[in-house]
């Protein structure tokens, strides 16, 4: 698991990236604000009801409230309900994210299930999500949740890197050193079908 860059969860960089870049309305814009600010508070008045309303980007907004702590306790069943809420709508946030939390098990009677790790991740990565794009090459490689084929693990960095997420470089640089030629090739194949096919033809032909 060292060997390779499986960043995601980064309350600093990748959370305040989706909130601070995500349009809205102005109660959600109002809350992203203040979370940038500090002032969870103001954040979780101005999400709450939004995200009770189905907004899914609110409810993420609020399982990111719930995981990190900010400014409560941190309770990973709340964080589960709302990016599994999100996720539900079809958000690929909400699937990162919980996708991550399956991965890691994080917290006290929430077990790690890679399987659903898989999936969640899977969700997103078809969505053209750079990040579950390479988290899903990462079980690939690994052979976490699924069986090992580091083809699919190449072909799912390419496709993170390309769109350009920053821990995919490392990535398919270890991956690509360690496959043959032949083997390179095929995986850059199948990462140009899976793009242009809109993620619909993403298997070893």
């Amino acid at each position: 698991m060292s060997h390779f860059s499986s960043r995601l969860i980064q309350f600093g960089v990748l959370c305040l990236s989706f909130l601070a870049a995500t349009p809205g309305i102005a109660d959600f814009a109002t809350g992203t604000q203040a979370y940038i600010k500090g002032d969870y508070a103001n954040a979780r008045k101005e999400w709450l009801p939004l995200a009770r309303a189905g907004d899914a980007r609110a409810q993420v907004g609020m399982g990111i409230l719930s995981e990190c702590a900010c400014g409560e306790s941190p309770s990973i069943p709340k964080a589960v309900k709302w990016y599994k809420m999100a996720a539900d709508q079809g958000s690929d946030t909400g699937q990162l994210y919980l996708g991550n939390l399956y991965l890691q098990g994080k917290g006290e009677g929430f077990a790690r299930d890679p399987l659903k790790a898989v999936k969640y991740f899977s969700l997103a990565a078809h969505q053209g999500n750079p990040k579950a794009q390479n988290m899903l090459g990462f079980l690939y490689a690994t052979g976490t949740g699924l069986k090992r084929d580091r083809v699919m693990a190449l072909m799912w960095f390419l496709i993170a890197e390309d769109l350009g997420d920053a821990g995919a470089s490392g990535n398919v640089k270890k991956e690509a050193s360690e496959l043959s030629e032949e083997e390179r090739a095929l995986a850059s194949d199948m990462s140009l079908r899976c793009r242009t096919s809109g993620y619909d033809h993403c298997t070893r032909p």
